[in-house]
C-alpha cells in the first residue's frame, strides 16, 4: 500500500487532477470516452482489465503492460 500511495503522490504532483472510480474497466472506459487522458493501475490482473482493454482498443486507444509480463 505504501508504494501505491507514493506513486499516487508522485503522479498527482504532475497532473491537473486524478480520478479513481473503483473499477479498472470503468477507469479505462473513461479514457475511451475521452473523459480522461490516461489510466494507470498497480497490481492489477488480466481479468480486471480485459473488458476495458477491448473498449479502449475499439475506441482507437492503446493499452500497454509496462511490466511486459504478458500482452493484454
Amino acid at each position: 500500500m505504501k508504494v501505491v500511495l507514493e506513486n499516487f503522490t508522485k503522479m498527482s504532483a504532475k497532473a491537473h487532477g486524478l480520478r479513481v472510480l473503483g473499477s479498472a474497466a470503468l477507469n479505462m472506459s473513461m479514457v475511451a470516452l475521452g473523459a480522461a487522458d490516461a489510466n494507470y493501475e498497480f497490481g492489477i490482473h488480466a481479468w480486471d482489465v480485459c473488458a476495458g482493454d477491448l473498449i479502449v482498443r475499439e475506441a482507437g486507444g492503446v493499452v500497454i503492460d509496462p511490466a511486459e509480463v504478458h500482452s493484454i
